[in-house]
């Protein structure tokens, strides 16, 4: 599976280099931000496996880290009730499974 930007959920499977408005900046125009609603890391494959999300408007403030503790289990962060904004974000690592970002 290759990223998929556009979607909603956005799916990601592997690191990129710029920050998702570059990503979809041809598709999309220049989206100002997202009002993210939940983020699921699902099914990461070996225990110690990390997923990292930078804020790449704030000087790579770190946005959300995941760590692999039990093998294929599903990791969720839900803020559905009060949606939380992300100017703009880059996942600089994901070494296994795939992430799952809703947004309102």
């Amino acid at each position: 599976m290759a990223n998929d930007y556009i979607s909603n959920p956005i799916l990601i499977d592997t690191a990129f280099s710029e920050g998702w408005k570059a990503e979809v900046a041809a598709t999309l125009g220049s989206p100002l931000t997202l009002m993210v609603t939940k983020v699921e890391w699902y099914k990461p494959v070996t225990i110690g496996d990390q997923v990292k999300i930078l804020d790449t408007s704030q000087a790579s403030t770190d946005l959300l880290d995941f760590t692999c503790e039990t093998a294929l289990q599903s990791q969720v962060m839900d803020w559905t009730a009060r949606p939380i904004l992300w100017r703009d974000f880059q996942v600089t690592q994901i070494d296994s499974g795939v992430l799952k970002i809703w947004y309102a």
